[in-house]
């Protein structure tokens, strides 16, 4: 455990002149990183031998000369001073703790108006002070921005990584932060680690925040016997969320926040009086009938602003408050919302919610637009700028070849270094591919970004017949480059198999990858994609003609296939032409060269289309994140279901097997030998199965690799184990073996460690760019796809759904029983 070195001083006293701690004892301690307030505590008075409860210490120590002392009295204020202490470990005796011992008997005797005095003037000294003014005012015993209870503690810190600035920050700031349109953005928030806050404290800080919120005063907010005067800094200890006029904040932007937070839930207006890169200067709308103002300025060497003058009493006239708040910015409102799209796929909650939720919350007001530009913020802060998102890729494909070793993560750009193409096949895809079928379904689905492009997906089918995600791309567009490019990375990344099969929509560009990166490979078009294709072509296709082609593209044998075949003939000639020029050997399963395992759609690959058509709404760099994160989440569920299987083999095809089973029952197999047998139904018709070759003349053991309903009913016959006959890769072992391999997080982008290489890799957005309008965001039907009227819940009627439905339903009525009288 990592521990920093502080000296504490104690039986000594301030210098008000110097602004030093003079006489008295010092020694050293070692303060663990994790330590907390009372462990400091406890600490303390073990060293310096202080014993008794009535004697309570006030730990406090000096920034600079000239600025107020810092209290030390909760978790918070240990973690800020421990890293304030490793940033500067070359001078030890930097920074170090002052320790006053107080009687609680002097303490109770303090007087009560002390500690409620408005605000006492001190002395700026000559080299210290920053402010232009000879006199600075400092209040400890007011405090101020509390948040209210639905929202982040005080204890929160402003990233300065982000792509949405305060315009001209440190140099020119708006005159007026108020403006009607203002569409500032406030930077990232992040939450102290309070996790170890006990029940009573997490009880006492709500019911001190709820007070604050509303200008009540509870017990809590009561001085407590520690305070004490030094130096004409009033030091009065609150309740944890509460924060003092000698608060430090780590930037100008978290002090903006809750100065705006305040605002909003105390129903004030102010403006900025000055504002630069040193000094902010905040006064009430109404400067000329309102006292009300807050000073702050920037510790030097630092970007830490401390306030130096809070006068909290407002005397405006309620008029002003009312109508349009100026406080409730888009970027503020942003902020206040964002926790409801934590959920990457959240895009349920509208502006007119956000309208109706504060309004709620702070009794604030405002139009749709400025709704919709807080939800953009919020999108914004959490999920990136669709520009900005390209330059952050590089670092994130470090992080996750580091957390997951043997991932390939590839990004290529073009000489003016743009975004060409992305390539990711995780370690944990690559490692559970030898346990699926040897099937690989690929399909493309547009981006809905800034820039557009295209998201390349390649799946597989587990034991269970669910999707396995092996690897995505993301390319400008569908071309027979682009596959081909996303094919040989694929070869690269989980290499080749023996009866390798690559189903897909019957696209030029993916039939010239596959002859071109696997010319030994079984290609063949998705069923539905031809279905659909001859909606469009042949306006009678349906009843029997499509009965006939979904029987000549399922049947199994050669017979059924020339059967149905030549029923579509003799309805439709032009049809059966055009299915023939399709070529058989692609779509029909009796005609196919390959093993299909029976999938004849490219549903996986749609299904994952549906799963993803949120996230293609988002800038790369989070869509890419989200991506590997959907990776993680499956795979973890996906295991611990595998480990609750109780069957030898996956669910879907137990139920399967079970089937033939039942189905079996009803033939009677006669042996030829000990391998082969003749199994009649009870149409007379005679099938052949050869329980060592493991073939069926039905055709359906062997391309299924599963037991037909012949081959069950030998299995029955001879008291033999069908599960022996089953392919390895519909067992339960193989299903945990598809997903046995972890998908390890890589954490936020403030704790990563990328190589100096990595760092200076530019990734410039892509020059193709979407077109304008609103992006689609549901799936765009491909040709003849035909989709059944929406219905609703509600009254049961067609275009419209129970969120938007205002038909009259009739009550139901009571059922009524009869009595014998």
């Amino acid at each position: 455990m990592d521990a920093v070195c502080v000296f504490v001083n104690y039986n000594g006293q301030w210098d008000g002149t110097s602004s030093s701690y003079v006489g008295g004892e010092m020694k050293g301690i070692l303060v663990p990183d994790n330590s907390t307030y009372v462990g400091l505590v406890e600490l303390v008075r073990s060293v310096i031998g202080i014993r008794g409860p009535d004697k309570n210490i006030v730990m406090r120590y000096g920034v600079e000369p000239g600025l107020p002392l810092v209290r030390i009295q909760c978790d918070a204020d240990v973690k800020f001073y421990i890293q304030l202490k490793k940033k500067d470990v070359h001078v030890l005796s930097k920074f170090s703790v002052t320790i006053d011992v107080l009687d609680e008997s002097a303490a109770e005797a303090m007087p009560a108006e002390v500690g409620a005095s408005n605000h006492i003037d001190v002395q700026r000294s000559k080299d210290g002070g920053q402010s232009d003014e000879a006199m600075q005012h400092v209040n400890d015993s007011n405090t101020i921005i509390p948040p209210p209870l639905q929202f982040p503690s005080p204890t929160v810190g402003l990233d300065l990584h982000n792509e949405y600035e305060i315009e001209k920050q440190d140099e020119v700031m708006h005159n007026d932060l108020c403006t009607a349109n203002d569409d500032c953005n406030a930077g990232k928030m992040h939450d102290a680690d309070d996790s170890h806050r006990s029940n009573e404290k997490s009880i006492a800080a709500s019911i001190g925040g709820h007070s604050i919120v509303n200008n009540t005063r509870s017990e809590n907010d009561k001085v407590s016997s520690s305070d004490s005067l030094s130096d004409g800094v009033i030091v009065a200890d609150y309740t944890p969320v509460t924060m003092r006029i000698n608060c430090i904040f780590e930037n100008k932007k978290l002090l903006q926040y809750h100065l705006h937070h305040d605002a909003m839930s105390k129903h004030y207006q102010f403006k900025v009086k000055r504002s630069n890169s040193t000094l902010l200067h905040v006064i009430c709308i109404d400067n000329e009938g309102c006292q009300w103002q807050l000073r702050a300025t920037r510790m030097r060497g630092s970007e830490m602003f401390v306030v130096k003058r809070f006068d909290d009493v407002h005397t405006c006239s309620i008029e002003i408050v009312q109508g349009h708040h100026r406080q409730a910015k888009s970027w503020m409102i942003g902020e206040c919302v964002k926790a409801k799209y934590l959920d990457p796929t959240n895009t349920l909650y509208r502006p007119a919610e956000i309208m109706r939720d504060m309004q709620d919350k702070f009794g604030v007001s405002f139009n749709y637009l400025r709704a919709w530009r807080g939800k953009e913020a919020a999108l914004n802060r959490l999920r990136g700028n669709d520009a900005e998102s390209y330059k952050v890729l590089p670092a994130w494909a470090e992080m996750v070849m580091r957390k997951n070793p043997a991932s390939d993560i590839q990004i290529e750009t073009d000489s003016e270094n743009c975004f060409k193409y992305f390539y990711m096949c995780l370690a944990a895809s690559k490692h559970g591919w030898p346990y699926c079928r040897p099937v690989i379904v690929v399909d493309g689905s547009a981006l809905k970004a800034r820039f557009g492009g295209m998201l390349l997906a390649a799946c597989g089918h587990d034991a269970n017949g669910s999707i396995f995600p092996l690897a995505f791309g993301i390319v400008p567009s569908e071309s027979n480059e682009s596959w081909k490019w996303f094919f040989e990375k694929l070869r690269d990344s989980i290499g080749t198999r023996e009866s390798l099969t690559i189903v897909a929509d019957r696209h030029k560009g993916i039939e010239y990858a596959v002859n071109h990166v696997y010319p030994d490979a079984a290609f063949g078009i998705c069923v539905q994609y031809l279905t659909a294709n001859l909606k469009t072509r042949y306006k009678d296709f349906k009843g029997p003609l499509k009965t006939y082609f979904d029987g000549a593209s399922r049947s199994y044998l050669l017979s059924e296939f020339h059967r149905h075949m030549e029923s579509i003939r003799g309805l439709n000639p032009d049809m059966h032409r055009y299915l023939v020029e399709a070529d058989p050997t692609k779509w029909s399963r009796a005609y196919f060269n390959g093993r299909r395992y029976a999938i004849m759609t490219t549903n996986i690959a749609e299904s994952f289309n549906n799963v993803d058509r949120k996230a293609r709404l988002m800038p790369v760099g989070f869509l890419v994140e989200w991506l590997r994160a959907l990776l993680q989440r499956w795979f973890v569920e996906r295991r611990e279901e595998a480990l609750k299987i109780t069957s030898k083999l996956a669910p879907k095809a137990e139920k399967l097997i079970r089937t033939h089973f039942s189905v079996g029952l009803s033939v009677t197999p006669r042996p030829a030998d000990q391998f082969e047998y003749a199994v009649t139904n009870n149409d007379g018709q005679i099938w052949i199965v050869d329980m060592s070759e493991r073939t069926c003349t039905c055709k359906r053991f062997q391309v299924d690799q599963i037991p037909c309903p012949h081959a069950m009913a030998v299995c029955n016959y001879r008291r033999i184990d069908p599960y022996n006959y089953c392919s390895n890769y519909y067992t339960k072992d193989y299903l945990y073996s598809c997903y046995a391999d972890v998908v390890h997080p890589i954490g936020s982008a403030e704790g990563w460690d990328v190589s100096k290489e990595v760092s200076l890799q530019i990734v410039n957005p892509p020059t193709t760019k979407r077109g304008p309008g609103r992006p689609r965001v549901r799936r765009i039907p491909s040709q003849g796809e035909e989709h059944e009227p929406i219905r609703c819940g509600r009254c049961n009627g067609y275009g419209l759904n129970r969120q938007t439905c205002t038909n009259s339903v009739p009550l139901r009525k009571r059922p009524t029983t009869r009595t014998d009288t």
